[in-house]
Formats: structure tokens, sequence, C-alpha cells
């Protein structure tokens, strides 16, 4: 896999097959100051849950691993006028392009600065054409909620058929539960995780999962414990949150894209991408590794 250096302050070009063209109104002012002043932090170190071991909620940014797939800081957005698109710069990896009208920046976590913010109403979403074919790995995130009542979408590398193993998807259901998706060849070799606590809108949320070799985990807040049980989210049949280990590879089996603030459970694989369920909140600090054990 060749990973990409992306110049902090160069205009880069989406590309076209798979992105939708925007208004004449940019969603996101082109005079765009990217030499703002450091966001002050916010005081996010109160535990959200009982009886769980207490992880500070404070944000900081920390060194990139040497073998990090992307990190995306969404610190600026890069506007080419010319164009009418947006993309995030990244290190390393890939840029992040924005789809659709709704996505801004605001304050993000602790002292991690700004945060990509996403209306939930513009059909607006990052997409990720980083080759992604992992045996193993983490991902985490940043993400603050901001309604209650629907399926929302974190970020997902899906599609409808089961024809490719190494589908994945995180989202926060209707009922307030972060469910990690992780699916086979069939619908008995899936994962279903489900934190065992409700993730309350308004405050930040650190989420990680890991993937490969039957070693599936969600941690929310750097709490482990899981929900196991139905659901009440249909797609099309009744979804149950299962115990980890139903799944023994990772996402290796296919090229799919990675799609950040919706989902592609109801992708048919064929352009142009069909997302489905938009995040209306914020999103920070999402990084990719190709391995398990982080810190």
């Amino acid at each position: 896999m060749t990973l990409r250096w992306v110049p902090f302050f160069t205009l880069l070009l989406c590309g076209c097959h798979s992105i939708a063209s925007y208004d004449a109104v940019l969603p996101v002012d082109a005079s765009i100051d990217l030499a703002l002043d450091a966001v002050a932090s916010m005081d996010l170190t109160q535990d959200l849950t009982q009886d769980t071991a207490h992880v500070p909620m404070g944000c900081t940014v920390e060194p990139v691993a040497s073998d990090a797939i992307v990190v995306q800081h969404f610190e600026e957005i890069i506007v080419d006028v010319g164009t009418a698109q947006l993309e995030m710069p990244a290190e390393p990896g890939d840029a992040m392009k924005l789809v659709g009208s709704g996505a801004t920046l605001v304050e993000g976590p602790g002292s991690c600065g700004r945060a990509l913010h996403l209306d939930g109403a513009s059909s607006s979403y990052g997409l990720l054409e980083e080759d992604l074919r992992l045996e193993q790995g983490e991902i985490s995130v940043w993400v603050r909620f901001e309604r209650d009542g629907v399926l929302e979408g974190v970020f997902s590398r899906d599609r409808v058929q089961f024809s490719e193993p190494g589908h994945l998807t995180l989202m926060r259901t209707p009922s307030g539960r972060v469910m990690f998706r992780l699916q086979g060849n069939t619908l008995e070799e899936a994962d279903q995780l489900c934190s065992l606590d409700v993730v309350p809108v308004g405050v930040w949320h650190h989420i990680r999962i890991s993937f490969g070799g039957g070693k599936t985990s969600l941690s929310i807040n750097g709490d482990e414990r899981l929900y196991i049980g139905p659901l009440e989210v249909t797609n099309p049949e009744p979804w149950t949150c299962t115990e980890p280990g139903n799944v023994p590879h990772g996402i290796e089996g296919n090229s799919f894209p990675l799609v950040v603030g919706t989902t592609l459970m109801n992708w048919s694989g064929e352009l142009p991408l069909a997302s489905s369920y938009y995040l209306q909140g914020a999103i920070d600090e999402l990084v990719i590794n190709g391995r398990l054990g982080l810190p």
C-alpha cells in the first residue's frame, strides 16, 4: 500500500466519477481563514457511565503511529473554487473528499482544535478512497451526536450483497446504543457489537473498534461492556446484538471506499454511491491502523 502525503495548503481536485456536484453557493465560506486562533479547550473529564474504568475525556493530538494508514484531524477545509469541491488534508493517506452541502468546521473535543460537523439534512458525508483491505486493524474516532430516535452512520465500508466479505459499519441506533457491525459472506457470519449503555447526545465520545482474527471489539470511552439481545433496527430483518467472535477475518475481502458520517448498507456496489442514514453531529481525530493492540 502506497501512502501519499498531501501538502497542507494545496488545492486538491476530486475524482468526478464518485462525487456529487455542489450547489452554486458553497457549504462553507471560500475565504476560510486557515490561520484561526486555536480553539479553547473544553472540560470533558466527567465519566458518562458508572462502574467503568475512568478514561479522561480530554482529547490530545498525539504523534502519528509509523504504521497509521489514515489520520484525519479535520482542522481545515480546502476549497477549490473552480470546481466547487471541498477536501480535507490527511496525514498519511489520501485527502477526504466532502460530498453535499452541509459540512462546516466546529470546536472539537478538548485540545484537539476543530472538528467536522455534518448537518444530517443535506446528504453530506466524507469519502475516503484509500485502499483498506486489512486482515486486522483498529479504527478510533471522536463523535458528538445531536439527535435521538434515528439511525445514524459514523463511518461505513459496506454494500447490500454478501458476495464479498469484509463489510464494516459503525452507527448509532434509534435507541441511543452504538453498534459496530462486521460482516462476512452471510448474515450468520457477522459480529454486531452494541454498547451496553445508551450513548447520550450533546457530549463528545471516544469510540474505538478492532477487527481481525476473530478479535472484534467495541469500546466507548474505554468501556467495552456489550449489550446482547434484540435491537429495534431492521434492515430488512430484525437485528440482534451479538457476542464477538463470529467473523474469523478482517476487511481484506474487498476494496470498497470508506464513507464518514453516513452508511453504505443500502449500496448495490455500482457507481454512483448510494449512502443512507446521515449523521447530524461532529466527528474528529479519525485514525485507522493496520494492527491490533494500540495503546
